[in-house]
């Protein structure tokens, strides 16, 4: 693996890390408009990550062996793709919990 290709994906890791480590801390107490924004960000995360995915699988096609390569890049892809779908969960939970209080303020 190369060193910019790792370094991108260190990135991608530790972006995804502290967007969680926010969320979990309680800073995700969003209104409407920013869970939007929210959801736009993890859209726009998932684009990246199978950008950068498309584009070391390439690379690994340069390669004496491919299949251990590219099975690796499916692996990061797979474990940044699971980071975002479970953030993506918190913002739904987040959501039917907004609701269900405004549910029961209506009653």
């Amino acid at each position: 693996m190369s060193i910019r290709r790792s370094l991108s994906w260190l990135l991608v890791a530790l972006t995804v890390a502290l967007t969680a480590a926010l969320m979990a801390g309680g800073l995700a107490a969003h209104a409407a408009d920013d869970d939007a924004s929210q959801r736009q960000r993890i859209l726009r995360e998932r684009s990246e990550v199978d950008a950068r995915a498309r584009a070391a699988e390439a690379e690994c096609a340069q390669r004496f062996a491919v299949s251990s390569c590219v099975a690796q890049v499916r692996a990061e892809r797979r474990a940044a793709m699971q980071q975002l779908d479970r953030q993506r969960a918190l913002l739904d939970e987040a959501q039917r919990k907004r609701r269900a209080a405004e549910r029961q303020a209506r009653i």
